[in-house]
């Protein structure tokens, strides 16, 4: 899913929409763009099924199967950027919760890109996405 949202940032406040995330990484990243895009995506239930599966056989399994689905949500995020945009993407693919940003502010935000409907994405009390391989991004746009 991928939503649009007016971007201002100050100091090191970066004002997505309506939503002010305090982060100084985040807003050195996005300093300088007008606009952005958040994009949420997820590699669904199913992958946290098959994480649970293998965590039964094995740890070890487990601990790969989760690190191959993360993997495979990172490069599915960087297609999806590289289809948006070609070339010419305006800034590179930020995450929240990455370097100083914190998730707080993630259910708000992730209304720009309105998960919840599309793509059944919900937190749980301490702001941690279900299903656990989804990814929520932003970015940047003169």
């Amino acid at each position: 899913a991928v939503g649009e949202a007016s971007l201002s940032v100050y100091g090191n406040t970066a004002r997505i929409g309506d939503v002010g995330i305090d982060s100084a990484a985040l807003s050195r990243h996005l300093s300088g763009y007008k606009s952005c895009s958040v994009i949420a995506l997820t590699l669904g239930t199913s992958a946290d099924r098959f994480i649970k599966r293998c965590e039964a056989q094995s740890p070890a399994l487990g601990f790969v199967a989760d690190a191959i689905s993360s993997a495979i949500a990172d490069s599915a995020c960087y297609a999806i950027v590289e289809e948006l945009w070609g070339e010419g993407c305006p800034s590179a693919p930020f995450a929240v919760g990455y370097a100083d940003t914190d998730t707080d502010s993630l259910p708000h935000l992730l209304k720009i890109a309105d998960p919840f409907r599309r793509l059944g994405i919900t937190f749980t009390d301490a702001h941690l996405m279900i299903p656990t391989k989804s990814i929520i991004v932003i970015v940047g746009k003169m």
